[in-house]
């Protein structure tokens, strides 16, 4: 394009003069280290390490820079060693789209293909891909590494058949000025890699990371073969303050035990929202798990799909302070949820459970809350289908370890199949305890909210007490009666039905004060009567009436 500078009287001056700044800006990218003017071919066979590298060297000898690759028909090839980035300031920027490609050679030595060592830093519109389109297949290597140093930042970057991580952030010590605080990793797409993003900190150094994912999308990551089998999506590990907004993070079926968001060891204040997770069917889709290092505690994940996992979403170790919110879990192999941890306090917010229990196994639930954490679930709806042991589907809605302090508050079961019976294992045990708390206010698909089936009429339906008595204060019996006792012995009032349309209490009934029905009640008192009540001995034989006036004198 010829530089014209608009004359005087131009009409609508400011295009031409737009355009011609753009020219010129297009024109400093490309002049300054362009790696054309260093050797680079970009032809796709030739080897274009040595020139890359000596792009970069010059913009480390300028101070900083950016190193321009510019977009050709076969892409830059790189087939011996890691480009090396040691300078701060220093930006590898491509023309976006597939325009610019960086492709990793079978001969290939290094740990990953851009390796940078020096703050402020960037990548930018690339494309990495391996040489073959079967990922085990490509030499075990990175694509973007940036090891202790800040402020790195990936932009618009897509990422084909990488044979290990597509990019890793990396602190060196427990020094704050080692790890990656303030990166940034934005409008990333990788496909069929080994594996996505690795945030990893140090588990001595208690301090922020502070990185953002923003804009992520993955599909058929995973490996179950080779140097980089088994890896995950995302890993956040021992990684404080992250966050993660509007990520698609997807394995292959078959892609491998790990999975679609790990957060492991001494993390806190993860924050993922709107996250879109399809695991493989051999791990679960999303791990929550402390290790040696510590504990992933503050961590919330909020909008979106967990699913196809062996289990949705398993919480272990000693993680806590676990949040989930306005999400569906749906389609994993068992598990929907599995709480398995031991700290507190994990809460459930407005889930739907569909389809959970695809692997045909049992037994299978949407919640399996085994761990001894405490916790809340609240306003969830349970849609899997209720099925026998070895059929497709969850064997009851909610397996929950007995005596534990969990709320189910405002919950709906409407699976197929689904009956009041089969919504809780250990039921009444794990729902009527001291210190449970369970609140069915929802309106149901059929007639009963709760039912409980004693197996004898003498057995416990419902019971109630305050937490220093010995006794409960309260019981319904299997076959309706009502006991109630003062907590400190057994129950000394019963109430029950000893006929048809007939109420019955062993001793004296007392309403108010001043009111008693009794075996040998009589009415002495004269006065107007307006109404009466008729008085049976314990054999149920009437002893007339007892008389109820309007005034007593």
């Amino acid at each position: 394009m010829a530089i014209t500078v608009p004359t005087t009287g131009t009409t609508d001056w400011d295009v031409p003069l737009n355009a011609v700044l753009n020219e010129l800006d297009r024109r400093l990218v490309e002049v300054s280290f362009n790696v054309t003017e260093y050797g680079a071919v970009g032809d796709g066979t030739t080897d274009d390490t040595t020139a890359i590298q000596a792009a970069i060297d010059a913009a480390a000898l300028n101070g900083g820079g950016t190193v321009y690759l510019p977009p050709t028909s076969g892409g830059y090839l790189l087939d011996s060693d890691a480009l090396t980035v040691t300078t701060s300031g220093i930006t590898l920027k491509g023309s976006g789209g597939s325009a610019t490609k960086l492709i990793l050679g079978p001969n290939f030595t290094g740990a990953t293909m851009v390796n940078i060592t020096a703050t402020n830093c960037g990548v930018l519109d690339l494309w990495f891909e391996g040489d073959s389109t079967t990922t085990t297949t490509n030499p075990v290597a990175d694509a973007v590494r940036a090891i202790g140093v800040r402020r790195t930042r990936i932009n618009r970057c897509t990422f084909y058949y990488i044979n290990g991580w597509a990019i890793q952030l990396q602190s060196t010590s427990a020094s704050s000025v080692t790890n990656p605080r303030g990166s940034q990793i934005g409008q990333v797409y990788l496909n069929s890699c080994a594996a996505g993003v690795r945030l990893l900190g140090d588990a001595a150094q208690n301090q922020q990371m502070n990185v953002s994912i923003t804009d992520f999308q993955a599909a058929f990551t995973g490996v179950d073969a080779g140097g980089s089998a088994n890896l995950d999506v995302i890993l956040i590990e021992d990684a404080w303050d992250v966050l993660i907004e509007n990520a698609i993070a997807w394995m292959g079926n078959t892609s491998g035990t790990g999975s679609s968001l790990h957060i492991l060891g001494n993390c806190a204040a993860a924050f993922i929202t709107n996250f879109d997770g399809l695991g493989s069917e051999d791990g679960p889709c999303v791990l929550i798990e402390s290790d040696a290092g510590g504990f992933p505690q503050n961590v919330q994940i909020t909008g979106g799909v967990i699913q196809q996992g062996t289990i949705g979403m398993q919480v272990t170790g000693t993680a806590r302070h676990i949040r989930v919110t306005t999400s569906r879990i749906l389609n994993n192999q068992s598990h929907g949820i599995s709480i398995e941890n031991t700290e507190n306090p994990v809460y459930l917010h407005n889930l739907f459970f569909s389809l959970n229990g695809q692997g045909a196994s049992g037994n299978n639930y949407d919640i399996n809350w085994t761990g001894t954490a405490e916790g809340a679930v609240s306003n969830c709806y349970f849609a899997s289908p209720i099925t026998s042991v070895g059929v497709a589907g969850v064997q009851q809605s909610v397996n929950i370890t007995a005596g534990l302090d969990v709320a189910f508050n405002t919950v709906k079961f409407a699976g197929t199949g689904s009956a009041s019976t089969n919504w809780f294992t250990n039921l009444p045990d794990a729902v009527l305890v001291a210190n449970s708390r369970f609140n069915f206010r929802t309106r149901v698909d059929y007639a009963a909210q709760i039912a409980c089936q004693p197996a004898l009429a003498a057995d416990i339906s419902l019971s109630s007490n305050v937490n220093a008595s010995t006794f409960d204060h309260f019981r319904l019996l299997g076959d309706g009666d009502m006991e109630w006792g003062p907590g400190t012995g057994a129950r000394d009032t019963n109430l029950y039905r000893n006929g048809a349309n007939q109420l019955k209490t062993d001793d004296t009934f007392l309403a108010g004060a001043g009111i008693g029905v009794g075996n040998s009640a009589a009415a002495t008192t004269p006065g107007t009567v307006t109404d009466r009540i008729e008085v049976f001995d314990a054999a149920g034989a009437s002893l007339g009436f007892l008389a109820v006036y309007d005034t007593i004198t």
